[in-house]
């Protein structure tokens, strides 16, 4: 199976691998390590790349902490096209209420929504999690995005490893 892209989020010059967050609004993606998850929420202790408290991730926050109903979005760089074995490979840390979740869609032409790829309810992981999604064969420019949506109770939700 092909992999589409990889990141650890780990290099200093290009922290991001060209993703970019597109949020509008209060909630938002940053990079970030152990204890820059926000709230009383558990939180990784340290990143999946390294094992270790310095290692870093991606994961979402808000500017003023309570904005119910937000949706944060990250997007990756564009794709050209992807071969039928194309897949997106990541690590995930979900915590907090069902009525919180996390959607990977795929985009197309200017940032449309071709397909929801999976969806994730922040209380289904609460260690790093591994997750396999076939994207398979895409003929036109693409991006893979990863669209929160919280609530008005908090949860936190990381990702790491994407390849």
């Amino acid at each position: 199976v092909r992999l589409c892209s990889s990141c650890t989020f780990e290099d200093p010059i290009n922290p991001l691998c060209g993703w970019t967050d597109v949020s509008k609004g209060s909630l938002m993606w940053k990079r970030g390590s152990n204890g820059t998850l926000v709230g009383t929420n558990p939180r990784p202790t340290f990143d999946h790349t390294t094992y270790s408290t310095s290692g870093s991730y991606i994961y979402l926050t808000s500017s003023d902490g309570t904005t119910p109903n937000s949706t944060a979005r990250l997007i990756t760089s564009a794709f050209r096209q992807a071969s039928s074995t194309c897949r997106i490979e990541f690590w995930i840390y979900l915590t907090g209420l069902a009525s919180n979740q996390l959607n990977v869609m795929l985009l197309t032409d200017n940032q449309i929504e071709r397909a929801t790829l999976q969806r994730f309810h922040y209380q289904s992981m609460i260690n790093w999690t591994k997750v396999n999604i076939e994207i398979g064969r895409v003929d036109v420019p693409f991006q893979i995005a990863f669209d929160s949506q919280r609530s008005i109770t908090w949860g936190s939700v990381a990702i790491e490893d994407t390849k």
